[in-house]
Formats: structure tokens, C-alpha cells, sequence
């Protein structure tokens, strides 16, 4: 688990915003340096509150409250290990989530000014009704990723439309014009 991004170090990361010791030792496990300042204060990871998530009036996104991962969604202990907390959620409510498979932040999707990555907001949201379990390659062309914007592409970059004769997919998966190809373009 990840100290959230705006939690300076010193600070419980749990989110209250107390002081913590600093340790009495060093153990690798839960990320303590003797002499530096603990990531939680003793028993805060373990605390139960009723304030895990807030439901946005707006949105309806069930926003986590808790612990962040690095990449912006949220993590919690689930009895065994540390988990992403929208999957947890959603095999709570709805079922366990097929081998192989994403879930999809449905919210995310339909908010176009959402600027995506660690900064997407949606990643907070826990709400099971905003979660799909989809393919890893649905997952990825419903995003904002240069590799999802090159795939609805109609045409190359030099206007030549990409249909069935006129283009060659390399072994990598990825599309190349076979008319820029034979004019030695691009």
C-alpha cells in the first residue's frame, strides 16, 4: 500500500492528519526506518469507520475515503491481503469478477474532462452500478490512451483509409498503411 499522494510524510496516511513516532526499528514489511517517521499510527490501519466511502450527490460515485494506491484507486485489507477496493466492492455486491478481466470505471467513461491516469478522480469510485467487467483490451479502448485514439482511427496520417486491403498488421498488433508503406512514407 501507497502513502496518498498529498499526505506529507510525518502524517498518519490513514487521512487523519495526526503526527506519528518515529520507529523503534526497522521492518520491511510495513515500510518502517528506525529512527524515521511511521506510516500510521499504531492501530489506524485497522480502525473500522463508517466514513470508507462518500456517496457524490452529483455523480453517485462512491468516493473511497481511505488509503490510495500509487496509481490512484483505492486499497484496503480485506481479511487476507491488501486489495483494490472497487474490486473488492464489486465481488461483493455483484460477483466474482471473471479470469482475465478489467473492471471498467463506467463514470470514467462518460466524463469527457476527466483528465485520466493517477488523477482520475473515478479511480476512487467504489460504487459497484459504476463497475463492468470487461476484456483488458475493452478496458484499454474505452480509455484515453494514445493506444485507444489510434485504434478508432479511420485513416493513417496522410489520409489513406485503413480498410481490409489497404492495411498490413504488423506482428505487434499495431496497423500500418500499405499505401504510405509502398510510397516509402512513414
Amino acid at each position: 500500500m501507497h502513502e496518498h499522494p498529498t499526505i506529507p510524510c510525518g502524517l498518519c496516511q490513514c487521512g487523519c492528519g495526526q503526527p506519528t513516532r518515529p520507529a523503534q526499528s526497522t521492518d520491511p514489511r510495513v515500510g518502517a526506518i528506525n529512527g524515521q517517521p511511521q506510516r500510521f499510527i499504531r492501530g489506524h490501519q485497522r480502525r473500522k469507520s463508517p466514513d470508507q466511502y462518500v456517496v457524490n450527490p452529483v455523480t453517485g460515485c462512491w468516493e473511497w475515503q481511505r488509503a490510495l494506491a500509487g496509481t490512484g484507486y483505492g486499497s484496503m485489507w480485506n481479511g487476507v491481503k491488501i486489495v483494490p477496493a472497487h474490486r473488492h466492492y464489486y465481488e461483493r455486491f455483484v460477483g466474482p469478477i471473471p479470469a482475465g478481466y478489467d473492471l471498467d470505471h463506467l463514470c470514467h467513461n462518460r466524463d469527457q474532462s476527466c483528465p485520466g491516469r493517477a488523477t482520475c478522480r473515478h479511480r476512487r469510485c467504489v460504487n459497484p452500478a459504476h463497475l463492468e467487467a470487461v476484456t483488458h483490451r475493452d478496458n484499454v479502448l474505452r480509455g484515453r490512451a494514445s493506444s485507444a485514439r489510434y485504434a478508432v482511427r479511420t485513416h493513417c496520417q496522410h489520409g489513406h483509409p485503413f480498410t481490409g486491403e489497404n492495411t498490413y498488421i504488423r506482428a505487434t498488433g499495431t496497423r500500418r498503411c500499405r499505401t504510405c508503406h509502398a510510397e516509402g512514407v512513414a
